[in-house]
């Protein structure tokens, strides 16, 4: 895969509330594979195996490579490759802000109100790349359960979902960059 010529899709989170759904992800790849002639690497380390199995059984291989099975260092190298990078709150989304790959991050938060508050599981801190270009970075936040009901809202509204055509728009951005 020649370099600049694929998104790098990180299907991986150390824990399943930083794991956008498998679903979402499908429909985000059979979007980039209909609408764009970039492949689609799909990594996250071996605990992500099985999602990445999930996937490849919707969309089959065509213009997909899958790198669950590389070393940290073959990763990052691939990421460093990358036109984009589509990644949950993990190590490869900040090893793509590291090496300057324009990062679509996904965070799951319990506030999804606009004003990046993080899930508690996180910690009060901004959530989001500190001292980056902002051209290189889109932070999306909301709900990756679909529908999660609002704990401390007693009027049963519900949090926002991460929309596949919100990353999408970003994934459209930073092609045109």
């Amino acid at each position: 895969m020649a370099p600049k010529e694929f998104i790098y899709m990180n299907i991986g989170g150390s824990s399943f509330q930083k794991q956008w759904p498998v679903d979402k992800f499908v429909s985000l790849a059979k979007l980039i594979l209909k609408k764009t002639s970039m492949s689609i690497v799909l990594g996250g380390g071996p605990e992500a195996t099985d999602r990445v199995s999930l996937i490849e059984k919707e969309i089959g291989l065509k213009r997909m490579t899958r790198a669950t099975h590389l070393s940290l260092k073959k990763n990052c190298s691939l990421i460093s490759q990358a036109s984009i990078l589509i990644s949950p709150d993990s190590g490869p989304m900040h090893i793509g802000f590291a090496l300057k790959v324009p990062t679509v991050a996904l965070f799951w938060s319990s506030d999804s109100t606009g004003t990046i508050s993080r899930n508690p599981l996180n910690g009060p801190d901004h959530c989001g790349p500190l001292n980056i270009d902002e051209s290189l970075y889109a932070v999306l936040f909301g709900d990756f359960f679909n529908g999660t009901k609002k704990e401390d809202n007693t009027e049963n509204s519900f949090l926002k979902p991460i929309l596949v055509s919100e990353v999408w728009e970003k994934i459209l951005y930073f092609m045109k960059i």
